[in-house]
């Protein structure tokens, strides 16, 4: 009966997933690969927010299509569905890379350690800075997520002023990204509607 048991208990472990309503809220930690889920079939649906940031524009898909070897580095290729657009993402030392295969432009560091208000980096495009860990609450849904990276970008080109703000939450990546004028008036964003581990094209 013992057997039976421990068996049962086994098989509800692993058949455990990854979804929005999670029960328990992913604790904080200060490497960046555990913000940014990477696994084969791992998939994300975000919505896109019309001016000021209130109306459903549009929606788009993104997966991960699978672990691949680039440059001497292991990591994985995610799609934006329904395109050609493959990005080459992966973690070295402290800082999560990016990097699109097909444009050959150079490396983005989307994140780097340690995830705590303070942390400071630039790549060729823009400079980031974490402004702390917070509670953010998604407006389409009304979800809210808890420890929440906040990342503030700014463009290295001073003819683009605008300041772009992200939302990286443990397990589940990027959960809101919002972009903002000189008056901090929001004029794009962008919001998880759906993440899983176990992705299937619509």
């Amino acid at each position: 009966m013992r057997q039976i048991i421990g068996l049962f208990l086994l098989s509800l472990a692993l058949t455990f997933v990854y979804c929005e309503d999670k029960s328990s809220d992913p604790q904080p930690r200060d490497d960046p690969g555990y913000y940014y889920p990477r696994g084969e079939n791992h998939g994300w649906r975000y919505i896109e927010l019309s001016r000021h940031c209130t109306a459903v524009h549009d929606s788009f898909d993104i997966k991960i299509v699978g672990r691949n070897t680039r440059d001497g580095r292991t990591g994985y290729d995610r799609l934006w569905v329904g395109s050609d657009d493959t990005v080459f993402v992966y973690v070295k030392a402290d800082t999560l890379f990016e990097k699109n295969v097909e444009h050959g432009v150079p490396l983005y560091k989307i994140l780097v350690g340690p995830v705590k208000g303070g942390t400071f980096w630039k790549d060729d495009y823009f400079e980031y800075l974490i402004l702390g860990l917070e509670s953010v609450t998604l407006t389409i849904n009304g979800k809210t997520y808890k420890n929440a990276a906040k990342v503030m970008k700014t463009n290295r080109n001073p003819g683009l002023p605008n300041t772009v703000y992200e939302w990286w939450v443990p397990e589940f990546g990027e959960v809101r990204e919002i972009e903002v004028d000189t008056s901090e008036t929001c004029i794009r964003a962008k919001e998880l509607r759906y993440f899983t581990a176990d992705w299937v094209d619509p």
